[in-house]
């Protein structure tokens, strides 16, 4: 069976680089926002072009906003979810149980 990594769905763009980004994102846990400028600052020649460099800088305006004036400034209709794991783990287990009538 052949690999995710080993086909590219619309291009080639990240198969021809000897490091795909989800290879370099993921082995060094990096956040969403800093993943996606990697992302389109890796493939801008190959895909998006100007488009794509537009889309990572529009990633470092939001981690400098973030950075800056705060998160719940930033997104205040989206407040973090504070739910510990073992209540999370609860809750599915009655959801997987619930019986429906």
């Amino acid at each position: 069976m052949t690999s995710a990594l080993e086909k590219q769905v619309n291009g080639s763009h990240y198969t021809r680089l000897a490091i795909q980004p989800i290879e370099y994102i993921h082995a060094n846990e990096i956040p969403y926002c800093e993943g996606n400028v990697i992302k389109y600052v890796s493939r801008w020649r190959q895909k998006g072009g100007i488009g794509d460099l537009q889309k990572a800088r529009h990633y470092i305006d939001l981690l400098i906003e973030m950075e800056t004036e705060g998160l719940e400034k930033l997104l205040p209709h989206n407040p973090v979810h504070t739910t510990r794991p073992e209540e999370l783990a609860v809750k599915i287990g009655e959801f997987l149980n619930d019986d429906p009538e």
